[in-house]
């Protein structure tokens, strides 16, 4: 078979070849189709009864009656006491966001002076929320009406560790003791989780978090940060020898770095910071016991992983 636009006799005006089965046609308003047998020009017909038109949308429901929320992934419609007008309109909607292909809402019955679910789970993205009525064998597909514009998603938090205590300490300058209801975690690619847990969740050993806004009504969540915790390298075991010259640090490893502290309990102050050597570290030649405030051992990729081996 074959369809023309333009025809007027069957065998004069433009035609295309049909595809096996179904054939999928760029209607436009005003357009008459016609079909042809390919190998018997004079065997057609005029498909459309009628020139095509648009199917007439009361944008009065979209503006006023149709609402949606990021935060749940919902879409949904605010009825009245007649439910005619919206129950014919609900049946052949359809959305789409960000100039993607259309999505069919449901069947749903709805229900007076309330506000009924229409679609559950839709994935919100950046760009154009519009609806519009799908076509039939009568009508094109209304005009799509633009619901709203959803805008990109935000930085990602700025999220403060210690690494060494395994511990979020702020998140975008909130610390501890604040409100972090606001924002969601995920660890290790599991499920988002209320910001508000994030204080007594457990973050030592090896797991990834990531933290971001969470979506609001007409937000979405913003980007994420993603943190790697790390096993911490033991360092309780190493100890300080000060009865040999120069003195030693026992028990360290290349991954670990110490701190000099020199002075007293009213002056002090970082002398160095020096690597660790496998197995023993010696310390300066010149360093005597009297002249040292205190020594720290920690782990060089995990700075907040430290201990104090001295006094």
């Amino acid at each position: 078979m074959e369809y023309s636009f333009d025809t007027k006799t069957g065998f004069d005006g433009q035609w295309y070849r049909c595809s096996s089965t179904n054939t999928s046609i760029p209607l436009k308003e005003g357009m008459k189709v016609y079909i042809r047998e390919a190998k018997k020009p004079g065997n057609f017909r005029l498909l459309t009864d009628k020139p095509l038109t648009k199917r007439p949308f009361n944008e009065i429901i979209v503006k006023e009656r149709i609402g949606y929320s990021i935060a749940d992934g919902t879409i949904w419609i605010r009825t009245g006491k007649d439910l005619s007008w919206l129950q014919e309109a609900v049946d052949k909607l359809q959305y789409r966001i960000g100039e993607e292909n259309w999505i069919n809402i449901d069947y749903v019955r709805l229900e007076p002076d309330k506000d009924n679910i229409l679609a559950y789970n839709v994935e919100f993205k950046p760009g154009k929320l519009e609806f519009r009525l799908r076509g039939d064998t009568d009508y094109l597909p209304s005009n799509p009406i633009e619901k709203t514009v959803i805008k990109a998603r935000a930085s990602a938090p700025v999220v403060i560790i210690n690494d060494g205590k395994d511990i979020v300490e702020s998140i975008n300058g909130l610390d501890i003791n604040k409100d972090w209801d606001i924002f969601e975690y995920s660890i290790n690619g599991g499920p988002w989780i209320s910001g508000r847990y994030l204080e007594t969740e457990d973050l030592t050993g090896n797991k990834t978090l990531r933290v971001r806004i969470k979506a609001t009504k007409e937000k979405l969540p913003s980007q994420e940060t993603g943190i790697e915790f790390t096993d911490n390298i033991a360092l309780e075991h190493v100890i300080l020898s000060t009865h040999v010259q120069p003195l030693e640090l026992n028990g360290t490893t290349s991954q670990m770095e110490y701190e000099i502290w020199l002075g007293d309990a009213n002056h002090h102050y970082l002398y160095a910071r020096l690597a660790c050597e496998e197995g023993n570290t010696k310390l300066p030649e010149w360093l005597k016991i009297g002249d040292v405030y205190q020594i720290i051992i920690r782990e060089r990729n995990k700075p907040d992983n430290k201990y104090r081996v001295y006094p």
